[in-house]
């Protein structure tokens, strides 16, 4: 089996260099006429390639802008269509025979990587496309802008920008700016990137609110220890002296601060529960009754 594969692709390898040596003897021939046809180009533009991971339609359109202005017939189409194809794309040959139109590959190739096959997935993608972190407004919508003409395949441009200009809007990182963009109704995708551009250069311009700029500059009085040293030396917290702490402290509080029992809180009952014994009594309980000792 691996043997037959391999032959095989040696095959179109063979016929894919074969092609290639034709359409290079096309364009000598083409060179040496001058131009003298009707519709002769002396400038000869080279059609890009096409692997099947790219979109479809724009390598189409791409393909037959060169093919215009290279002046070529549907034959030479055929073969500089063959040409150009690499990757998984180069597997429609084992589809399309040796003598097959161009319109036949053209018709092979869009069935196998047309946007219409995978709009369903773009639409999915679409619908959950937000902005990336380190993604700019400008890439942003550029992304969108590609997912929505792949989703919305065959729809008119003007939806299309609209639908990608509602994704654009609702996936901005930026709440604030989202706001505002919210705020001015439907319009198409430029529209929306040249206002969301105007509204962060302002936003930029303007600066944090001026409440967020005294937070921001003002100390975390909450994160400071508390000053516990003067000039180098512990300080006591309760007679304010410096040289030691408070639990080392022989002195009482300043008079200016009082001795704190006055802030105390007093438990209910307290008075009603301490009774003070006589000095030198003993009051004990047996099961005949008390017993002063």
């Amino acid at each position: 089996m691996e043997q037959q594969t391999r032959h095989l692709r040696e095959g179109i390898e063979a016929t894919r260099r074969e092609l290639e040596a034709q359409l290079a003897a096309v364009d000598v021939r083409s060179r040496r006429a001058g131009g003298g046809g009707p519709g002769a180009n002396s400038t000869t533009v080279k059609p890009p390639k096409f692997d099947g991971a790219t979109s479809w339609a724009v390598f189409h359109r791409q393909f037959e802008a060169a093919a215009v202005q290279n002046n070529w017939t549907s034959n030479e189409k055929a073969a500089h269509l063959l040409s150009v194809l690499q990757g998984k794309a180069v597997d429609i040959l084992h589809t399309v025979p040796a003598d097959a139109k161009y319109e036949d590959i053209v018709g092979a190739l869009q069935d196998r990587f047309g946007d219409h096959q995978l709009a369903a997935a773009y639409r999915s993608r679409l619908k959950a496309r937000v902005q990336a972190s380190s993604e700019t407004l400008q890439e942003f919508a550029a992304a969108v802008e590609q997912l929505a003409h792949r989703a919305l395949v065959g729809l008119p441009v003007t939806f299309i920008q609209t639908e990608a200009a509602h994704t654009f809007i609702d996936g901005i990182r930026d709440r604030e700016l989202k706001q505002h963009l919210l705020m001015g109704g439907d319009r198409t995708l430029n529209e929306a990137l040249n206002q969301a551009l105007k509204l962060e250069a302002a936003k930029a311009a303007a600066g944090p609110p001026a409440r967020l700029r005294e937070l921001t500059d003002a100390p975390d009085r909450a994160s400071q220890p508390p000053d516990r040293r003067r000039e180098g030396r512990p300080v006591c917290w309760q007679c304010v002296s410096a040289g030691h702490l408070r639990r080392y402290c022989r002195r009482g509080p300043r008079d200016d601060q009082g001795s704190g029992n006055e802030h105390m809180p007093v438990t209910r009952g307290a008075h009603r529960h301490h009774r003070p014994q006589p000095l030198g009594l003993r009051l004990t309980f047996s099961v005949k009754g008390p017993i002063i000792a």
